[in-house]
């Protein structure tokens, strides 16, 4: 029971760390005061 605990929250972790490595990456292209620097 401890181990799924365990596996539950780091998994919980890995997603909100990818979900926010996502949105920052989406931010930064999707900038309206950078149109198109590439």
């Amino acid at each position: 029971m401890f181990y799924a605990a365990t596996g539950a929250v780091l998994r919980a972790k890995g997603t909100m760390l990818f979900a926010s490595i996502v949105l920052s990456l989406d931010l930064r292209e999707w900038t309206p005061s950078r149109p198109a620097s590439r």
